[in-house]
């Protein structure tokens, strides 16, 4: 009997190290344009300002606004985040 035997996905979003809760708002750097701020306000992702610091986070969690992660270095797929994908 063959069975079908697929790994588990693992999820590319982190769960708060504080809380323990999911469903984090990946923090995002740079000169935001217009669908950026239109997009935080939805609540899909957080502004960090211009600057990246070595010490700045990249993740936000939504229940105990905790920030951990970092530094990062530059954010692939920004587009499929402000769309609403996955990065």
């Amino acid at each position: 009997m063959d069975k079908d035997v697929t790994p588990p996905v693992k999820s590319s979003q982190p769960t708060c190290p504080e809380c323990g809760k999911g469903d984090p708002l990946r923090i995002v750097y740079g000169y935001p344009m217009v669908d950026m701020f239109e997009a935080e306000q939805r609540g899909e992702l957080l502004l960090g300002g211009c600057m990246i610091e070595p010490d700045s986070p990249t993740w936000a969690c939504r229940d105990c606004h905790h920030t951990w992660g970092g530094p990062p270095s530059r954010i692939d797929g920004l587009a499929a985040i402000v769309r609403g994908g996955s990065g």
